[in-house]
């Protein structure tokens, strides 16, 4: 059995105008992603991950539309989706809108006496989905999801300070582990040097040393929480580009206020006689004001939480920086210290070379002269007619 949701799909599948579907955030800015693409960007969302890991429902922020018409005084129609959920959970559910709004309705503090005011109340509800009022906050229904963001910034936040804190630990490590091959080298006195690492052995010193340049050169965990604040980053633009378009249609609903009240000047004799539309007329200008005034104020804690999720990324941006930096001297260390056991290398292959060039010419001499020639066969020839054989058949 269908849903009404499901019915409402499948009957303007194959129509020439096909319903508009609901969106995810990131497929409400990225609408080209289909399939795996848009799929793994949601299983990154932030709320989603958050709720998975506080062990609840998992949940997507969704971007839907609101189709309104003011029809006159009293009459207002609207058209947005429900929000998806089981069967089997709860009808009362805080995060649908329209429970949401039938609350603030059936309160005392919210009084509507005229259908644009019902509508400023229906706009500000859809607008306030991340900022809701203390009444509507439900562990077991609507979240907080504002709240989500601010402590996975929080948390990308603090783990960038112990990323930071481990590459001044790494560095001072290597350091010293460094100063103390060299005291070995060059018998430098320990007293400038430190005598924390004089009782290692040689082979525990260099497996120090090759553990702090792993550490130094792994930039896995930095790697990782720079995709995560991107991320962040990313859903904060998505949803300020949102309120953007929000502030902008409001804004122009208040024009055409604004211009119903000047097309009507011939009769401001009659509205200044007729007290209560004019009172009716002036709730309905406040009433959009704070609707507009709410947006705008979405808007800048939106772009407050921006603004700290850009500053932790440029904090690991630079942190990674400075990280690959430190590998890169490192290389070079490791790459001075081989150019001078080469040039020693070299050294002693020079040395060796000139004691076989000189050495092996005399020890030939040597054993020319050593032979006594003259008594081979009894034969007892000059010494020149001994060379002219030997020099035929020997190659020094």
């Amino acid at each position: 059995m269908y849903s009404d949701e499901e019915l409402a799909l499948l009957g303007y599948l194959n129509v020439n105008s096909p319903i508009h579907p609901r969106r995810t955030l990131d497929h409400s800015r990225y609408p080209t992603l289909q399939g795996e693409d848009i799929q793994n960007r949601d299983r990154d969302q932030v709320v989603y991950r958050h709720t998975k890991m506080l062990r609840l429902k998992p949940r997507l922020i969704m971007v839907d539309q609101l189709w309104m018409w003011i029809i006159d005084e009293n009459t207002v129609v609207t058209a947005f989706p429900k929000r998806w959920k089981a069967r089997s959970e709860p009808a009362f559910d805080r995060s649908d809108i329209l429970e949401r709004i039938m609350i603030d309705l059936t309160s005392n503090t919210t009084k509507i006496r005229s259908a644009p005011q019902l509508g400023h109340l229906i706009m500000q509800k859809c607008s306030s989905t991340f900022f809701p009022t203390p009444i509507e906050v439900d562990q077991t229904g609507f979240l907080d999801f504002l709240k989500f963001f601010e402590t996975a910034i929080g948390n990308v936040n603090m783990k960038e300070s112990g990323a930071f804190n481990k590459l001044w630990e790494h560095s001072n490590k290597m350091q010293s582990l460094q100063k103390e091959v060299r005291c070995r080298k060059t018998g430098e006195s320990r007293i400038t040097t430190g005598l924390h690492y004089a009782a290692l052995h040689d082979q525990e010193l260099e497996r120090q040393m090759q553990a702090e340049v792993s550490a130094l050169t792994n930039i896995t965990e930095e790697t990782n929480l720079l995709k995560e604040i991107k991320d962040i980053v990313d859903e904060l633009n998505s949803m300020l580009l949102i309120y953007k378009q929000q502030e902008l249609v409001i804004g122009s609903m208040g024009n055409e206020t604004g211009d119903d009240s000047d097309n009507e000047d011939h009769h401001l004799g009659s509205l200044r006689r007729d007290s209560a539309r004019t009172r009716r007329h002036n709730q309905i200008r406040r009433s959009h004001a704070r609707l507009l005034q709410a947006v705008i104020s979405h808007k800048s804690d939106l772009e407050t939480l921006l603004s700290e999720a850009t500053k932790t990324h440029d904090a690991l941006s630079m942190l990674l920086d400075l990280k690959q930096k430190q590998a890169g001297v490192l290389e070079a260390e490791y790459a001075r210290q081989e150019t001078i056991e080469t040039t020693a290398q070299g050294k002693t292959l020079l040395a060796f070379a000139a004691v076989t060039i000189v050495f092996l010419p005399l020890s030939f001499i040597a054993a020319v002269f050593s032979m006594n020639a003259r008594e081979i066969n009894g034969y007892s020839r000059p010494i020149w007619q001994i060379m002219a054989i030997m020099s035929n058949y020997t190659d020094p």
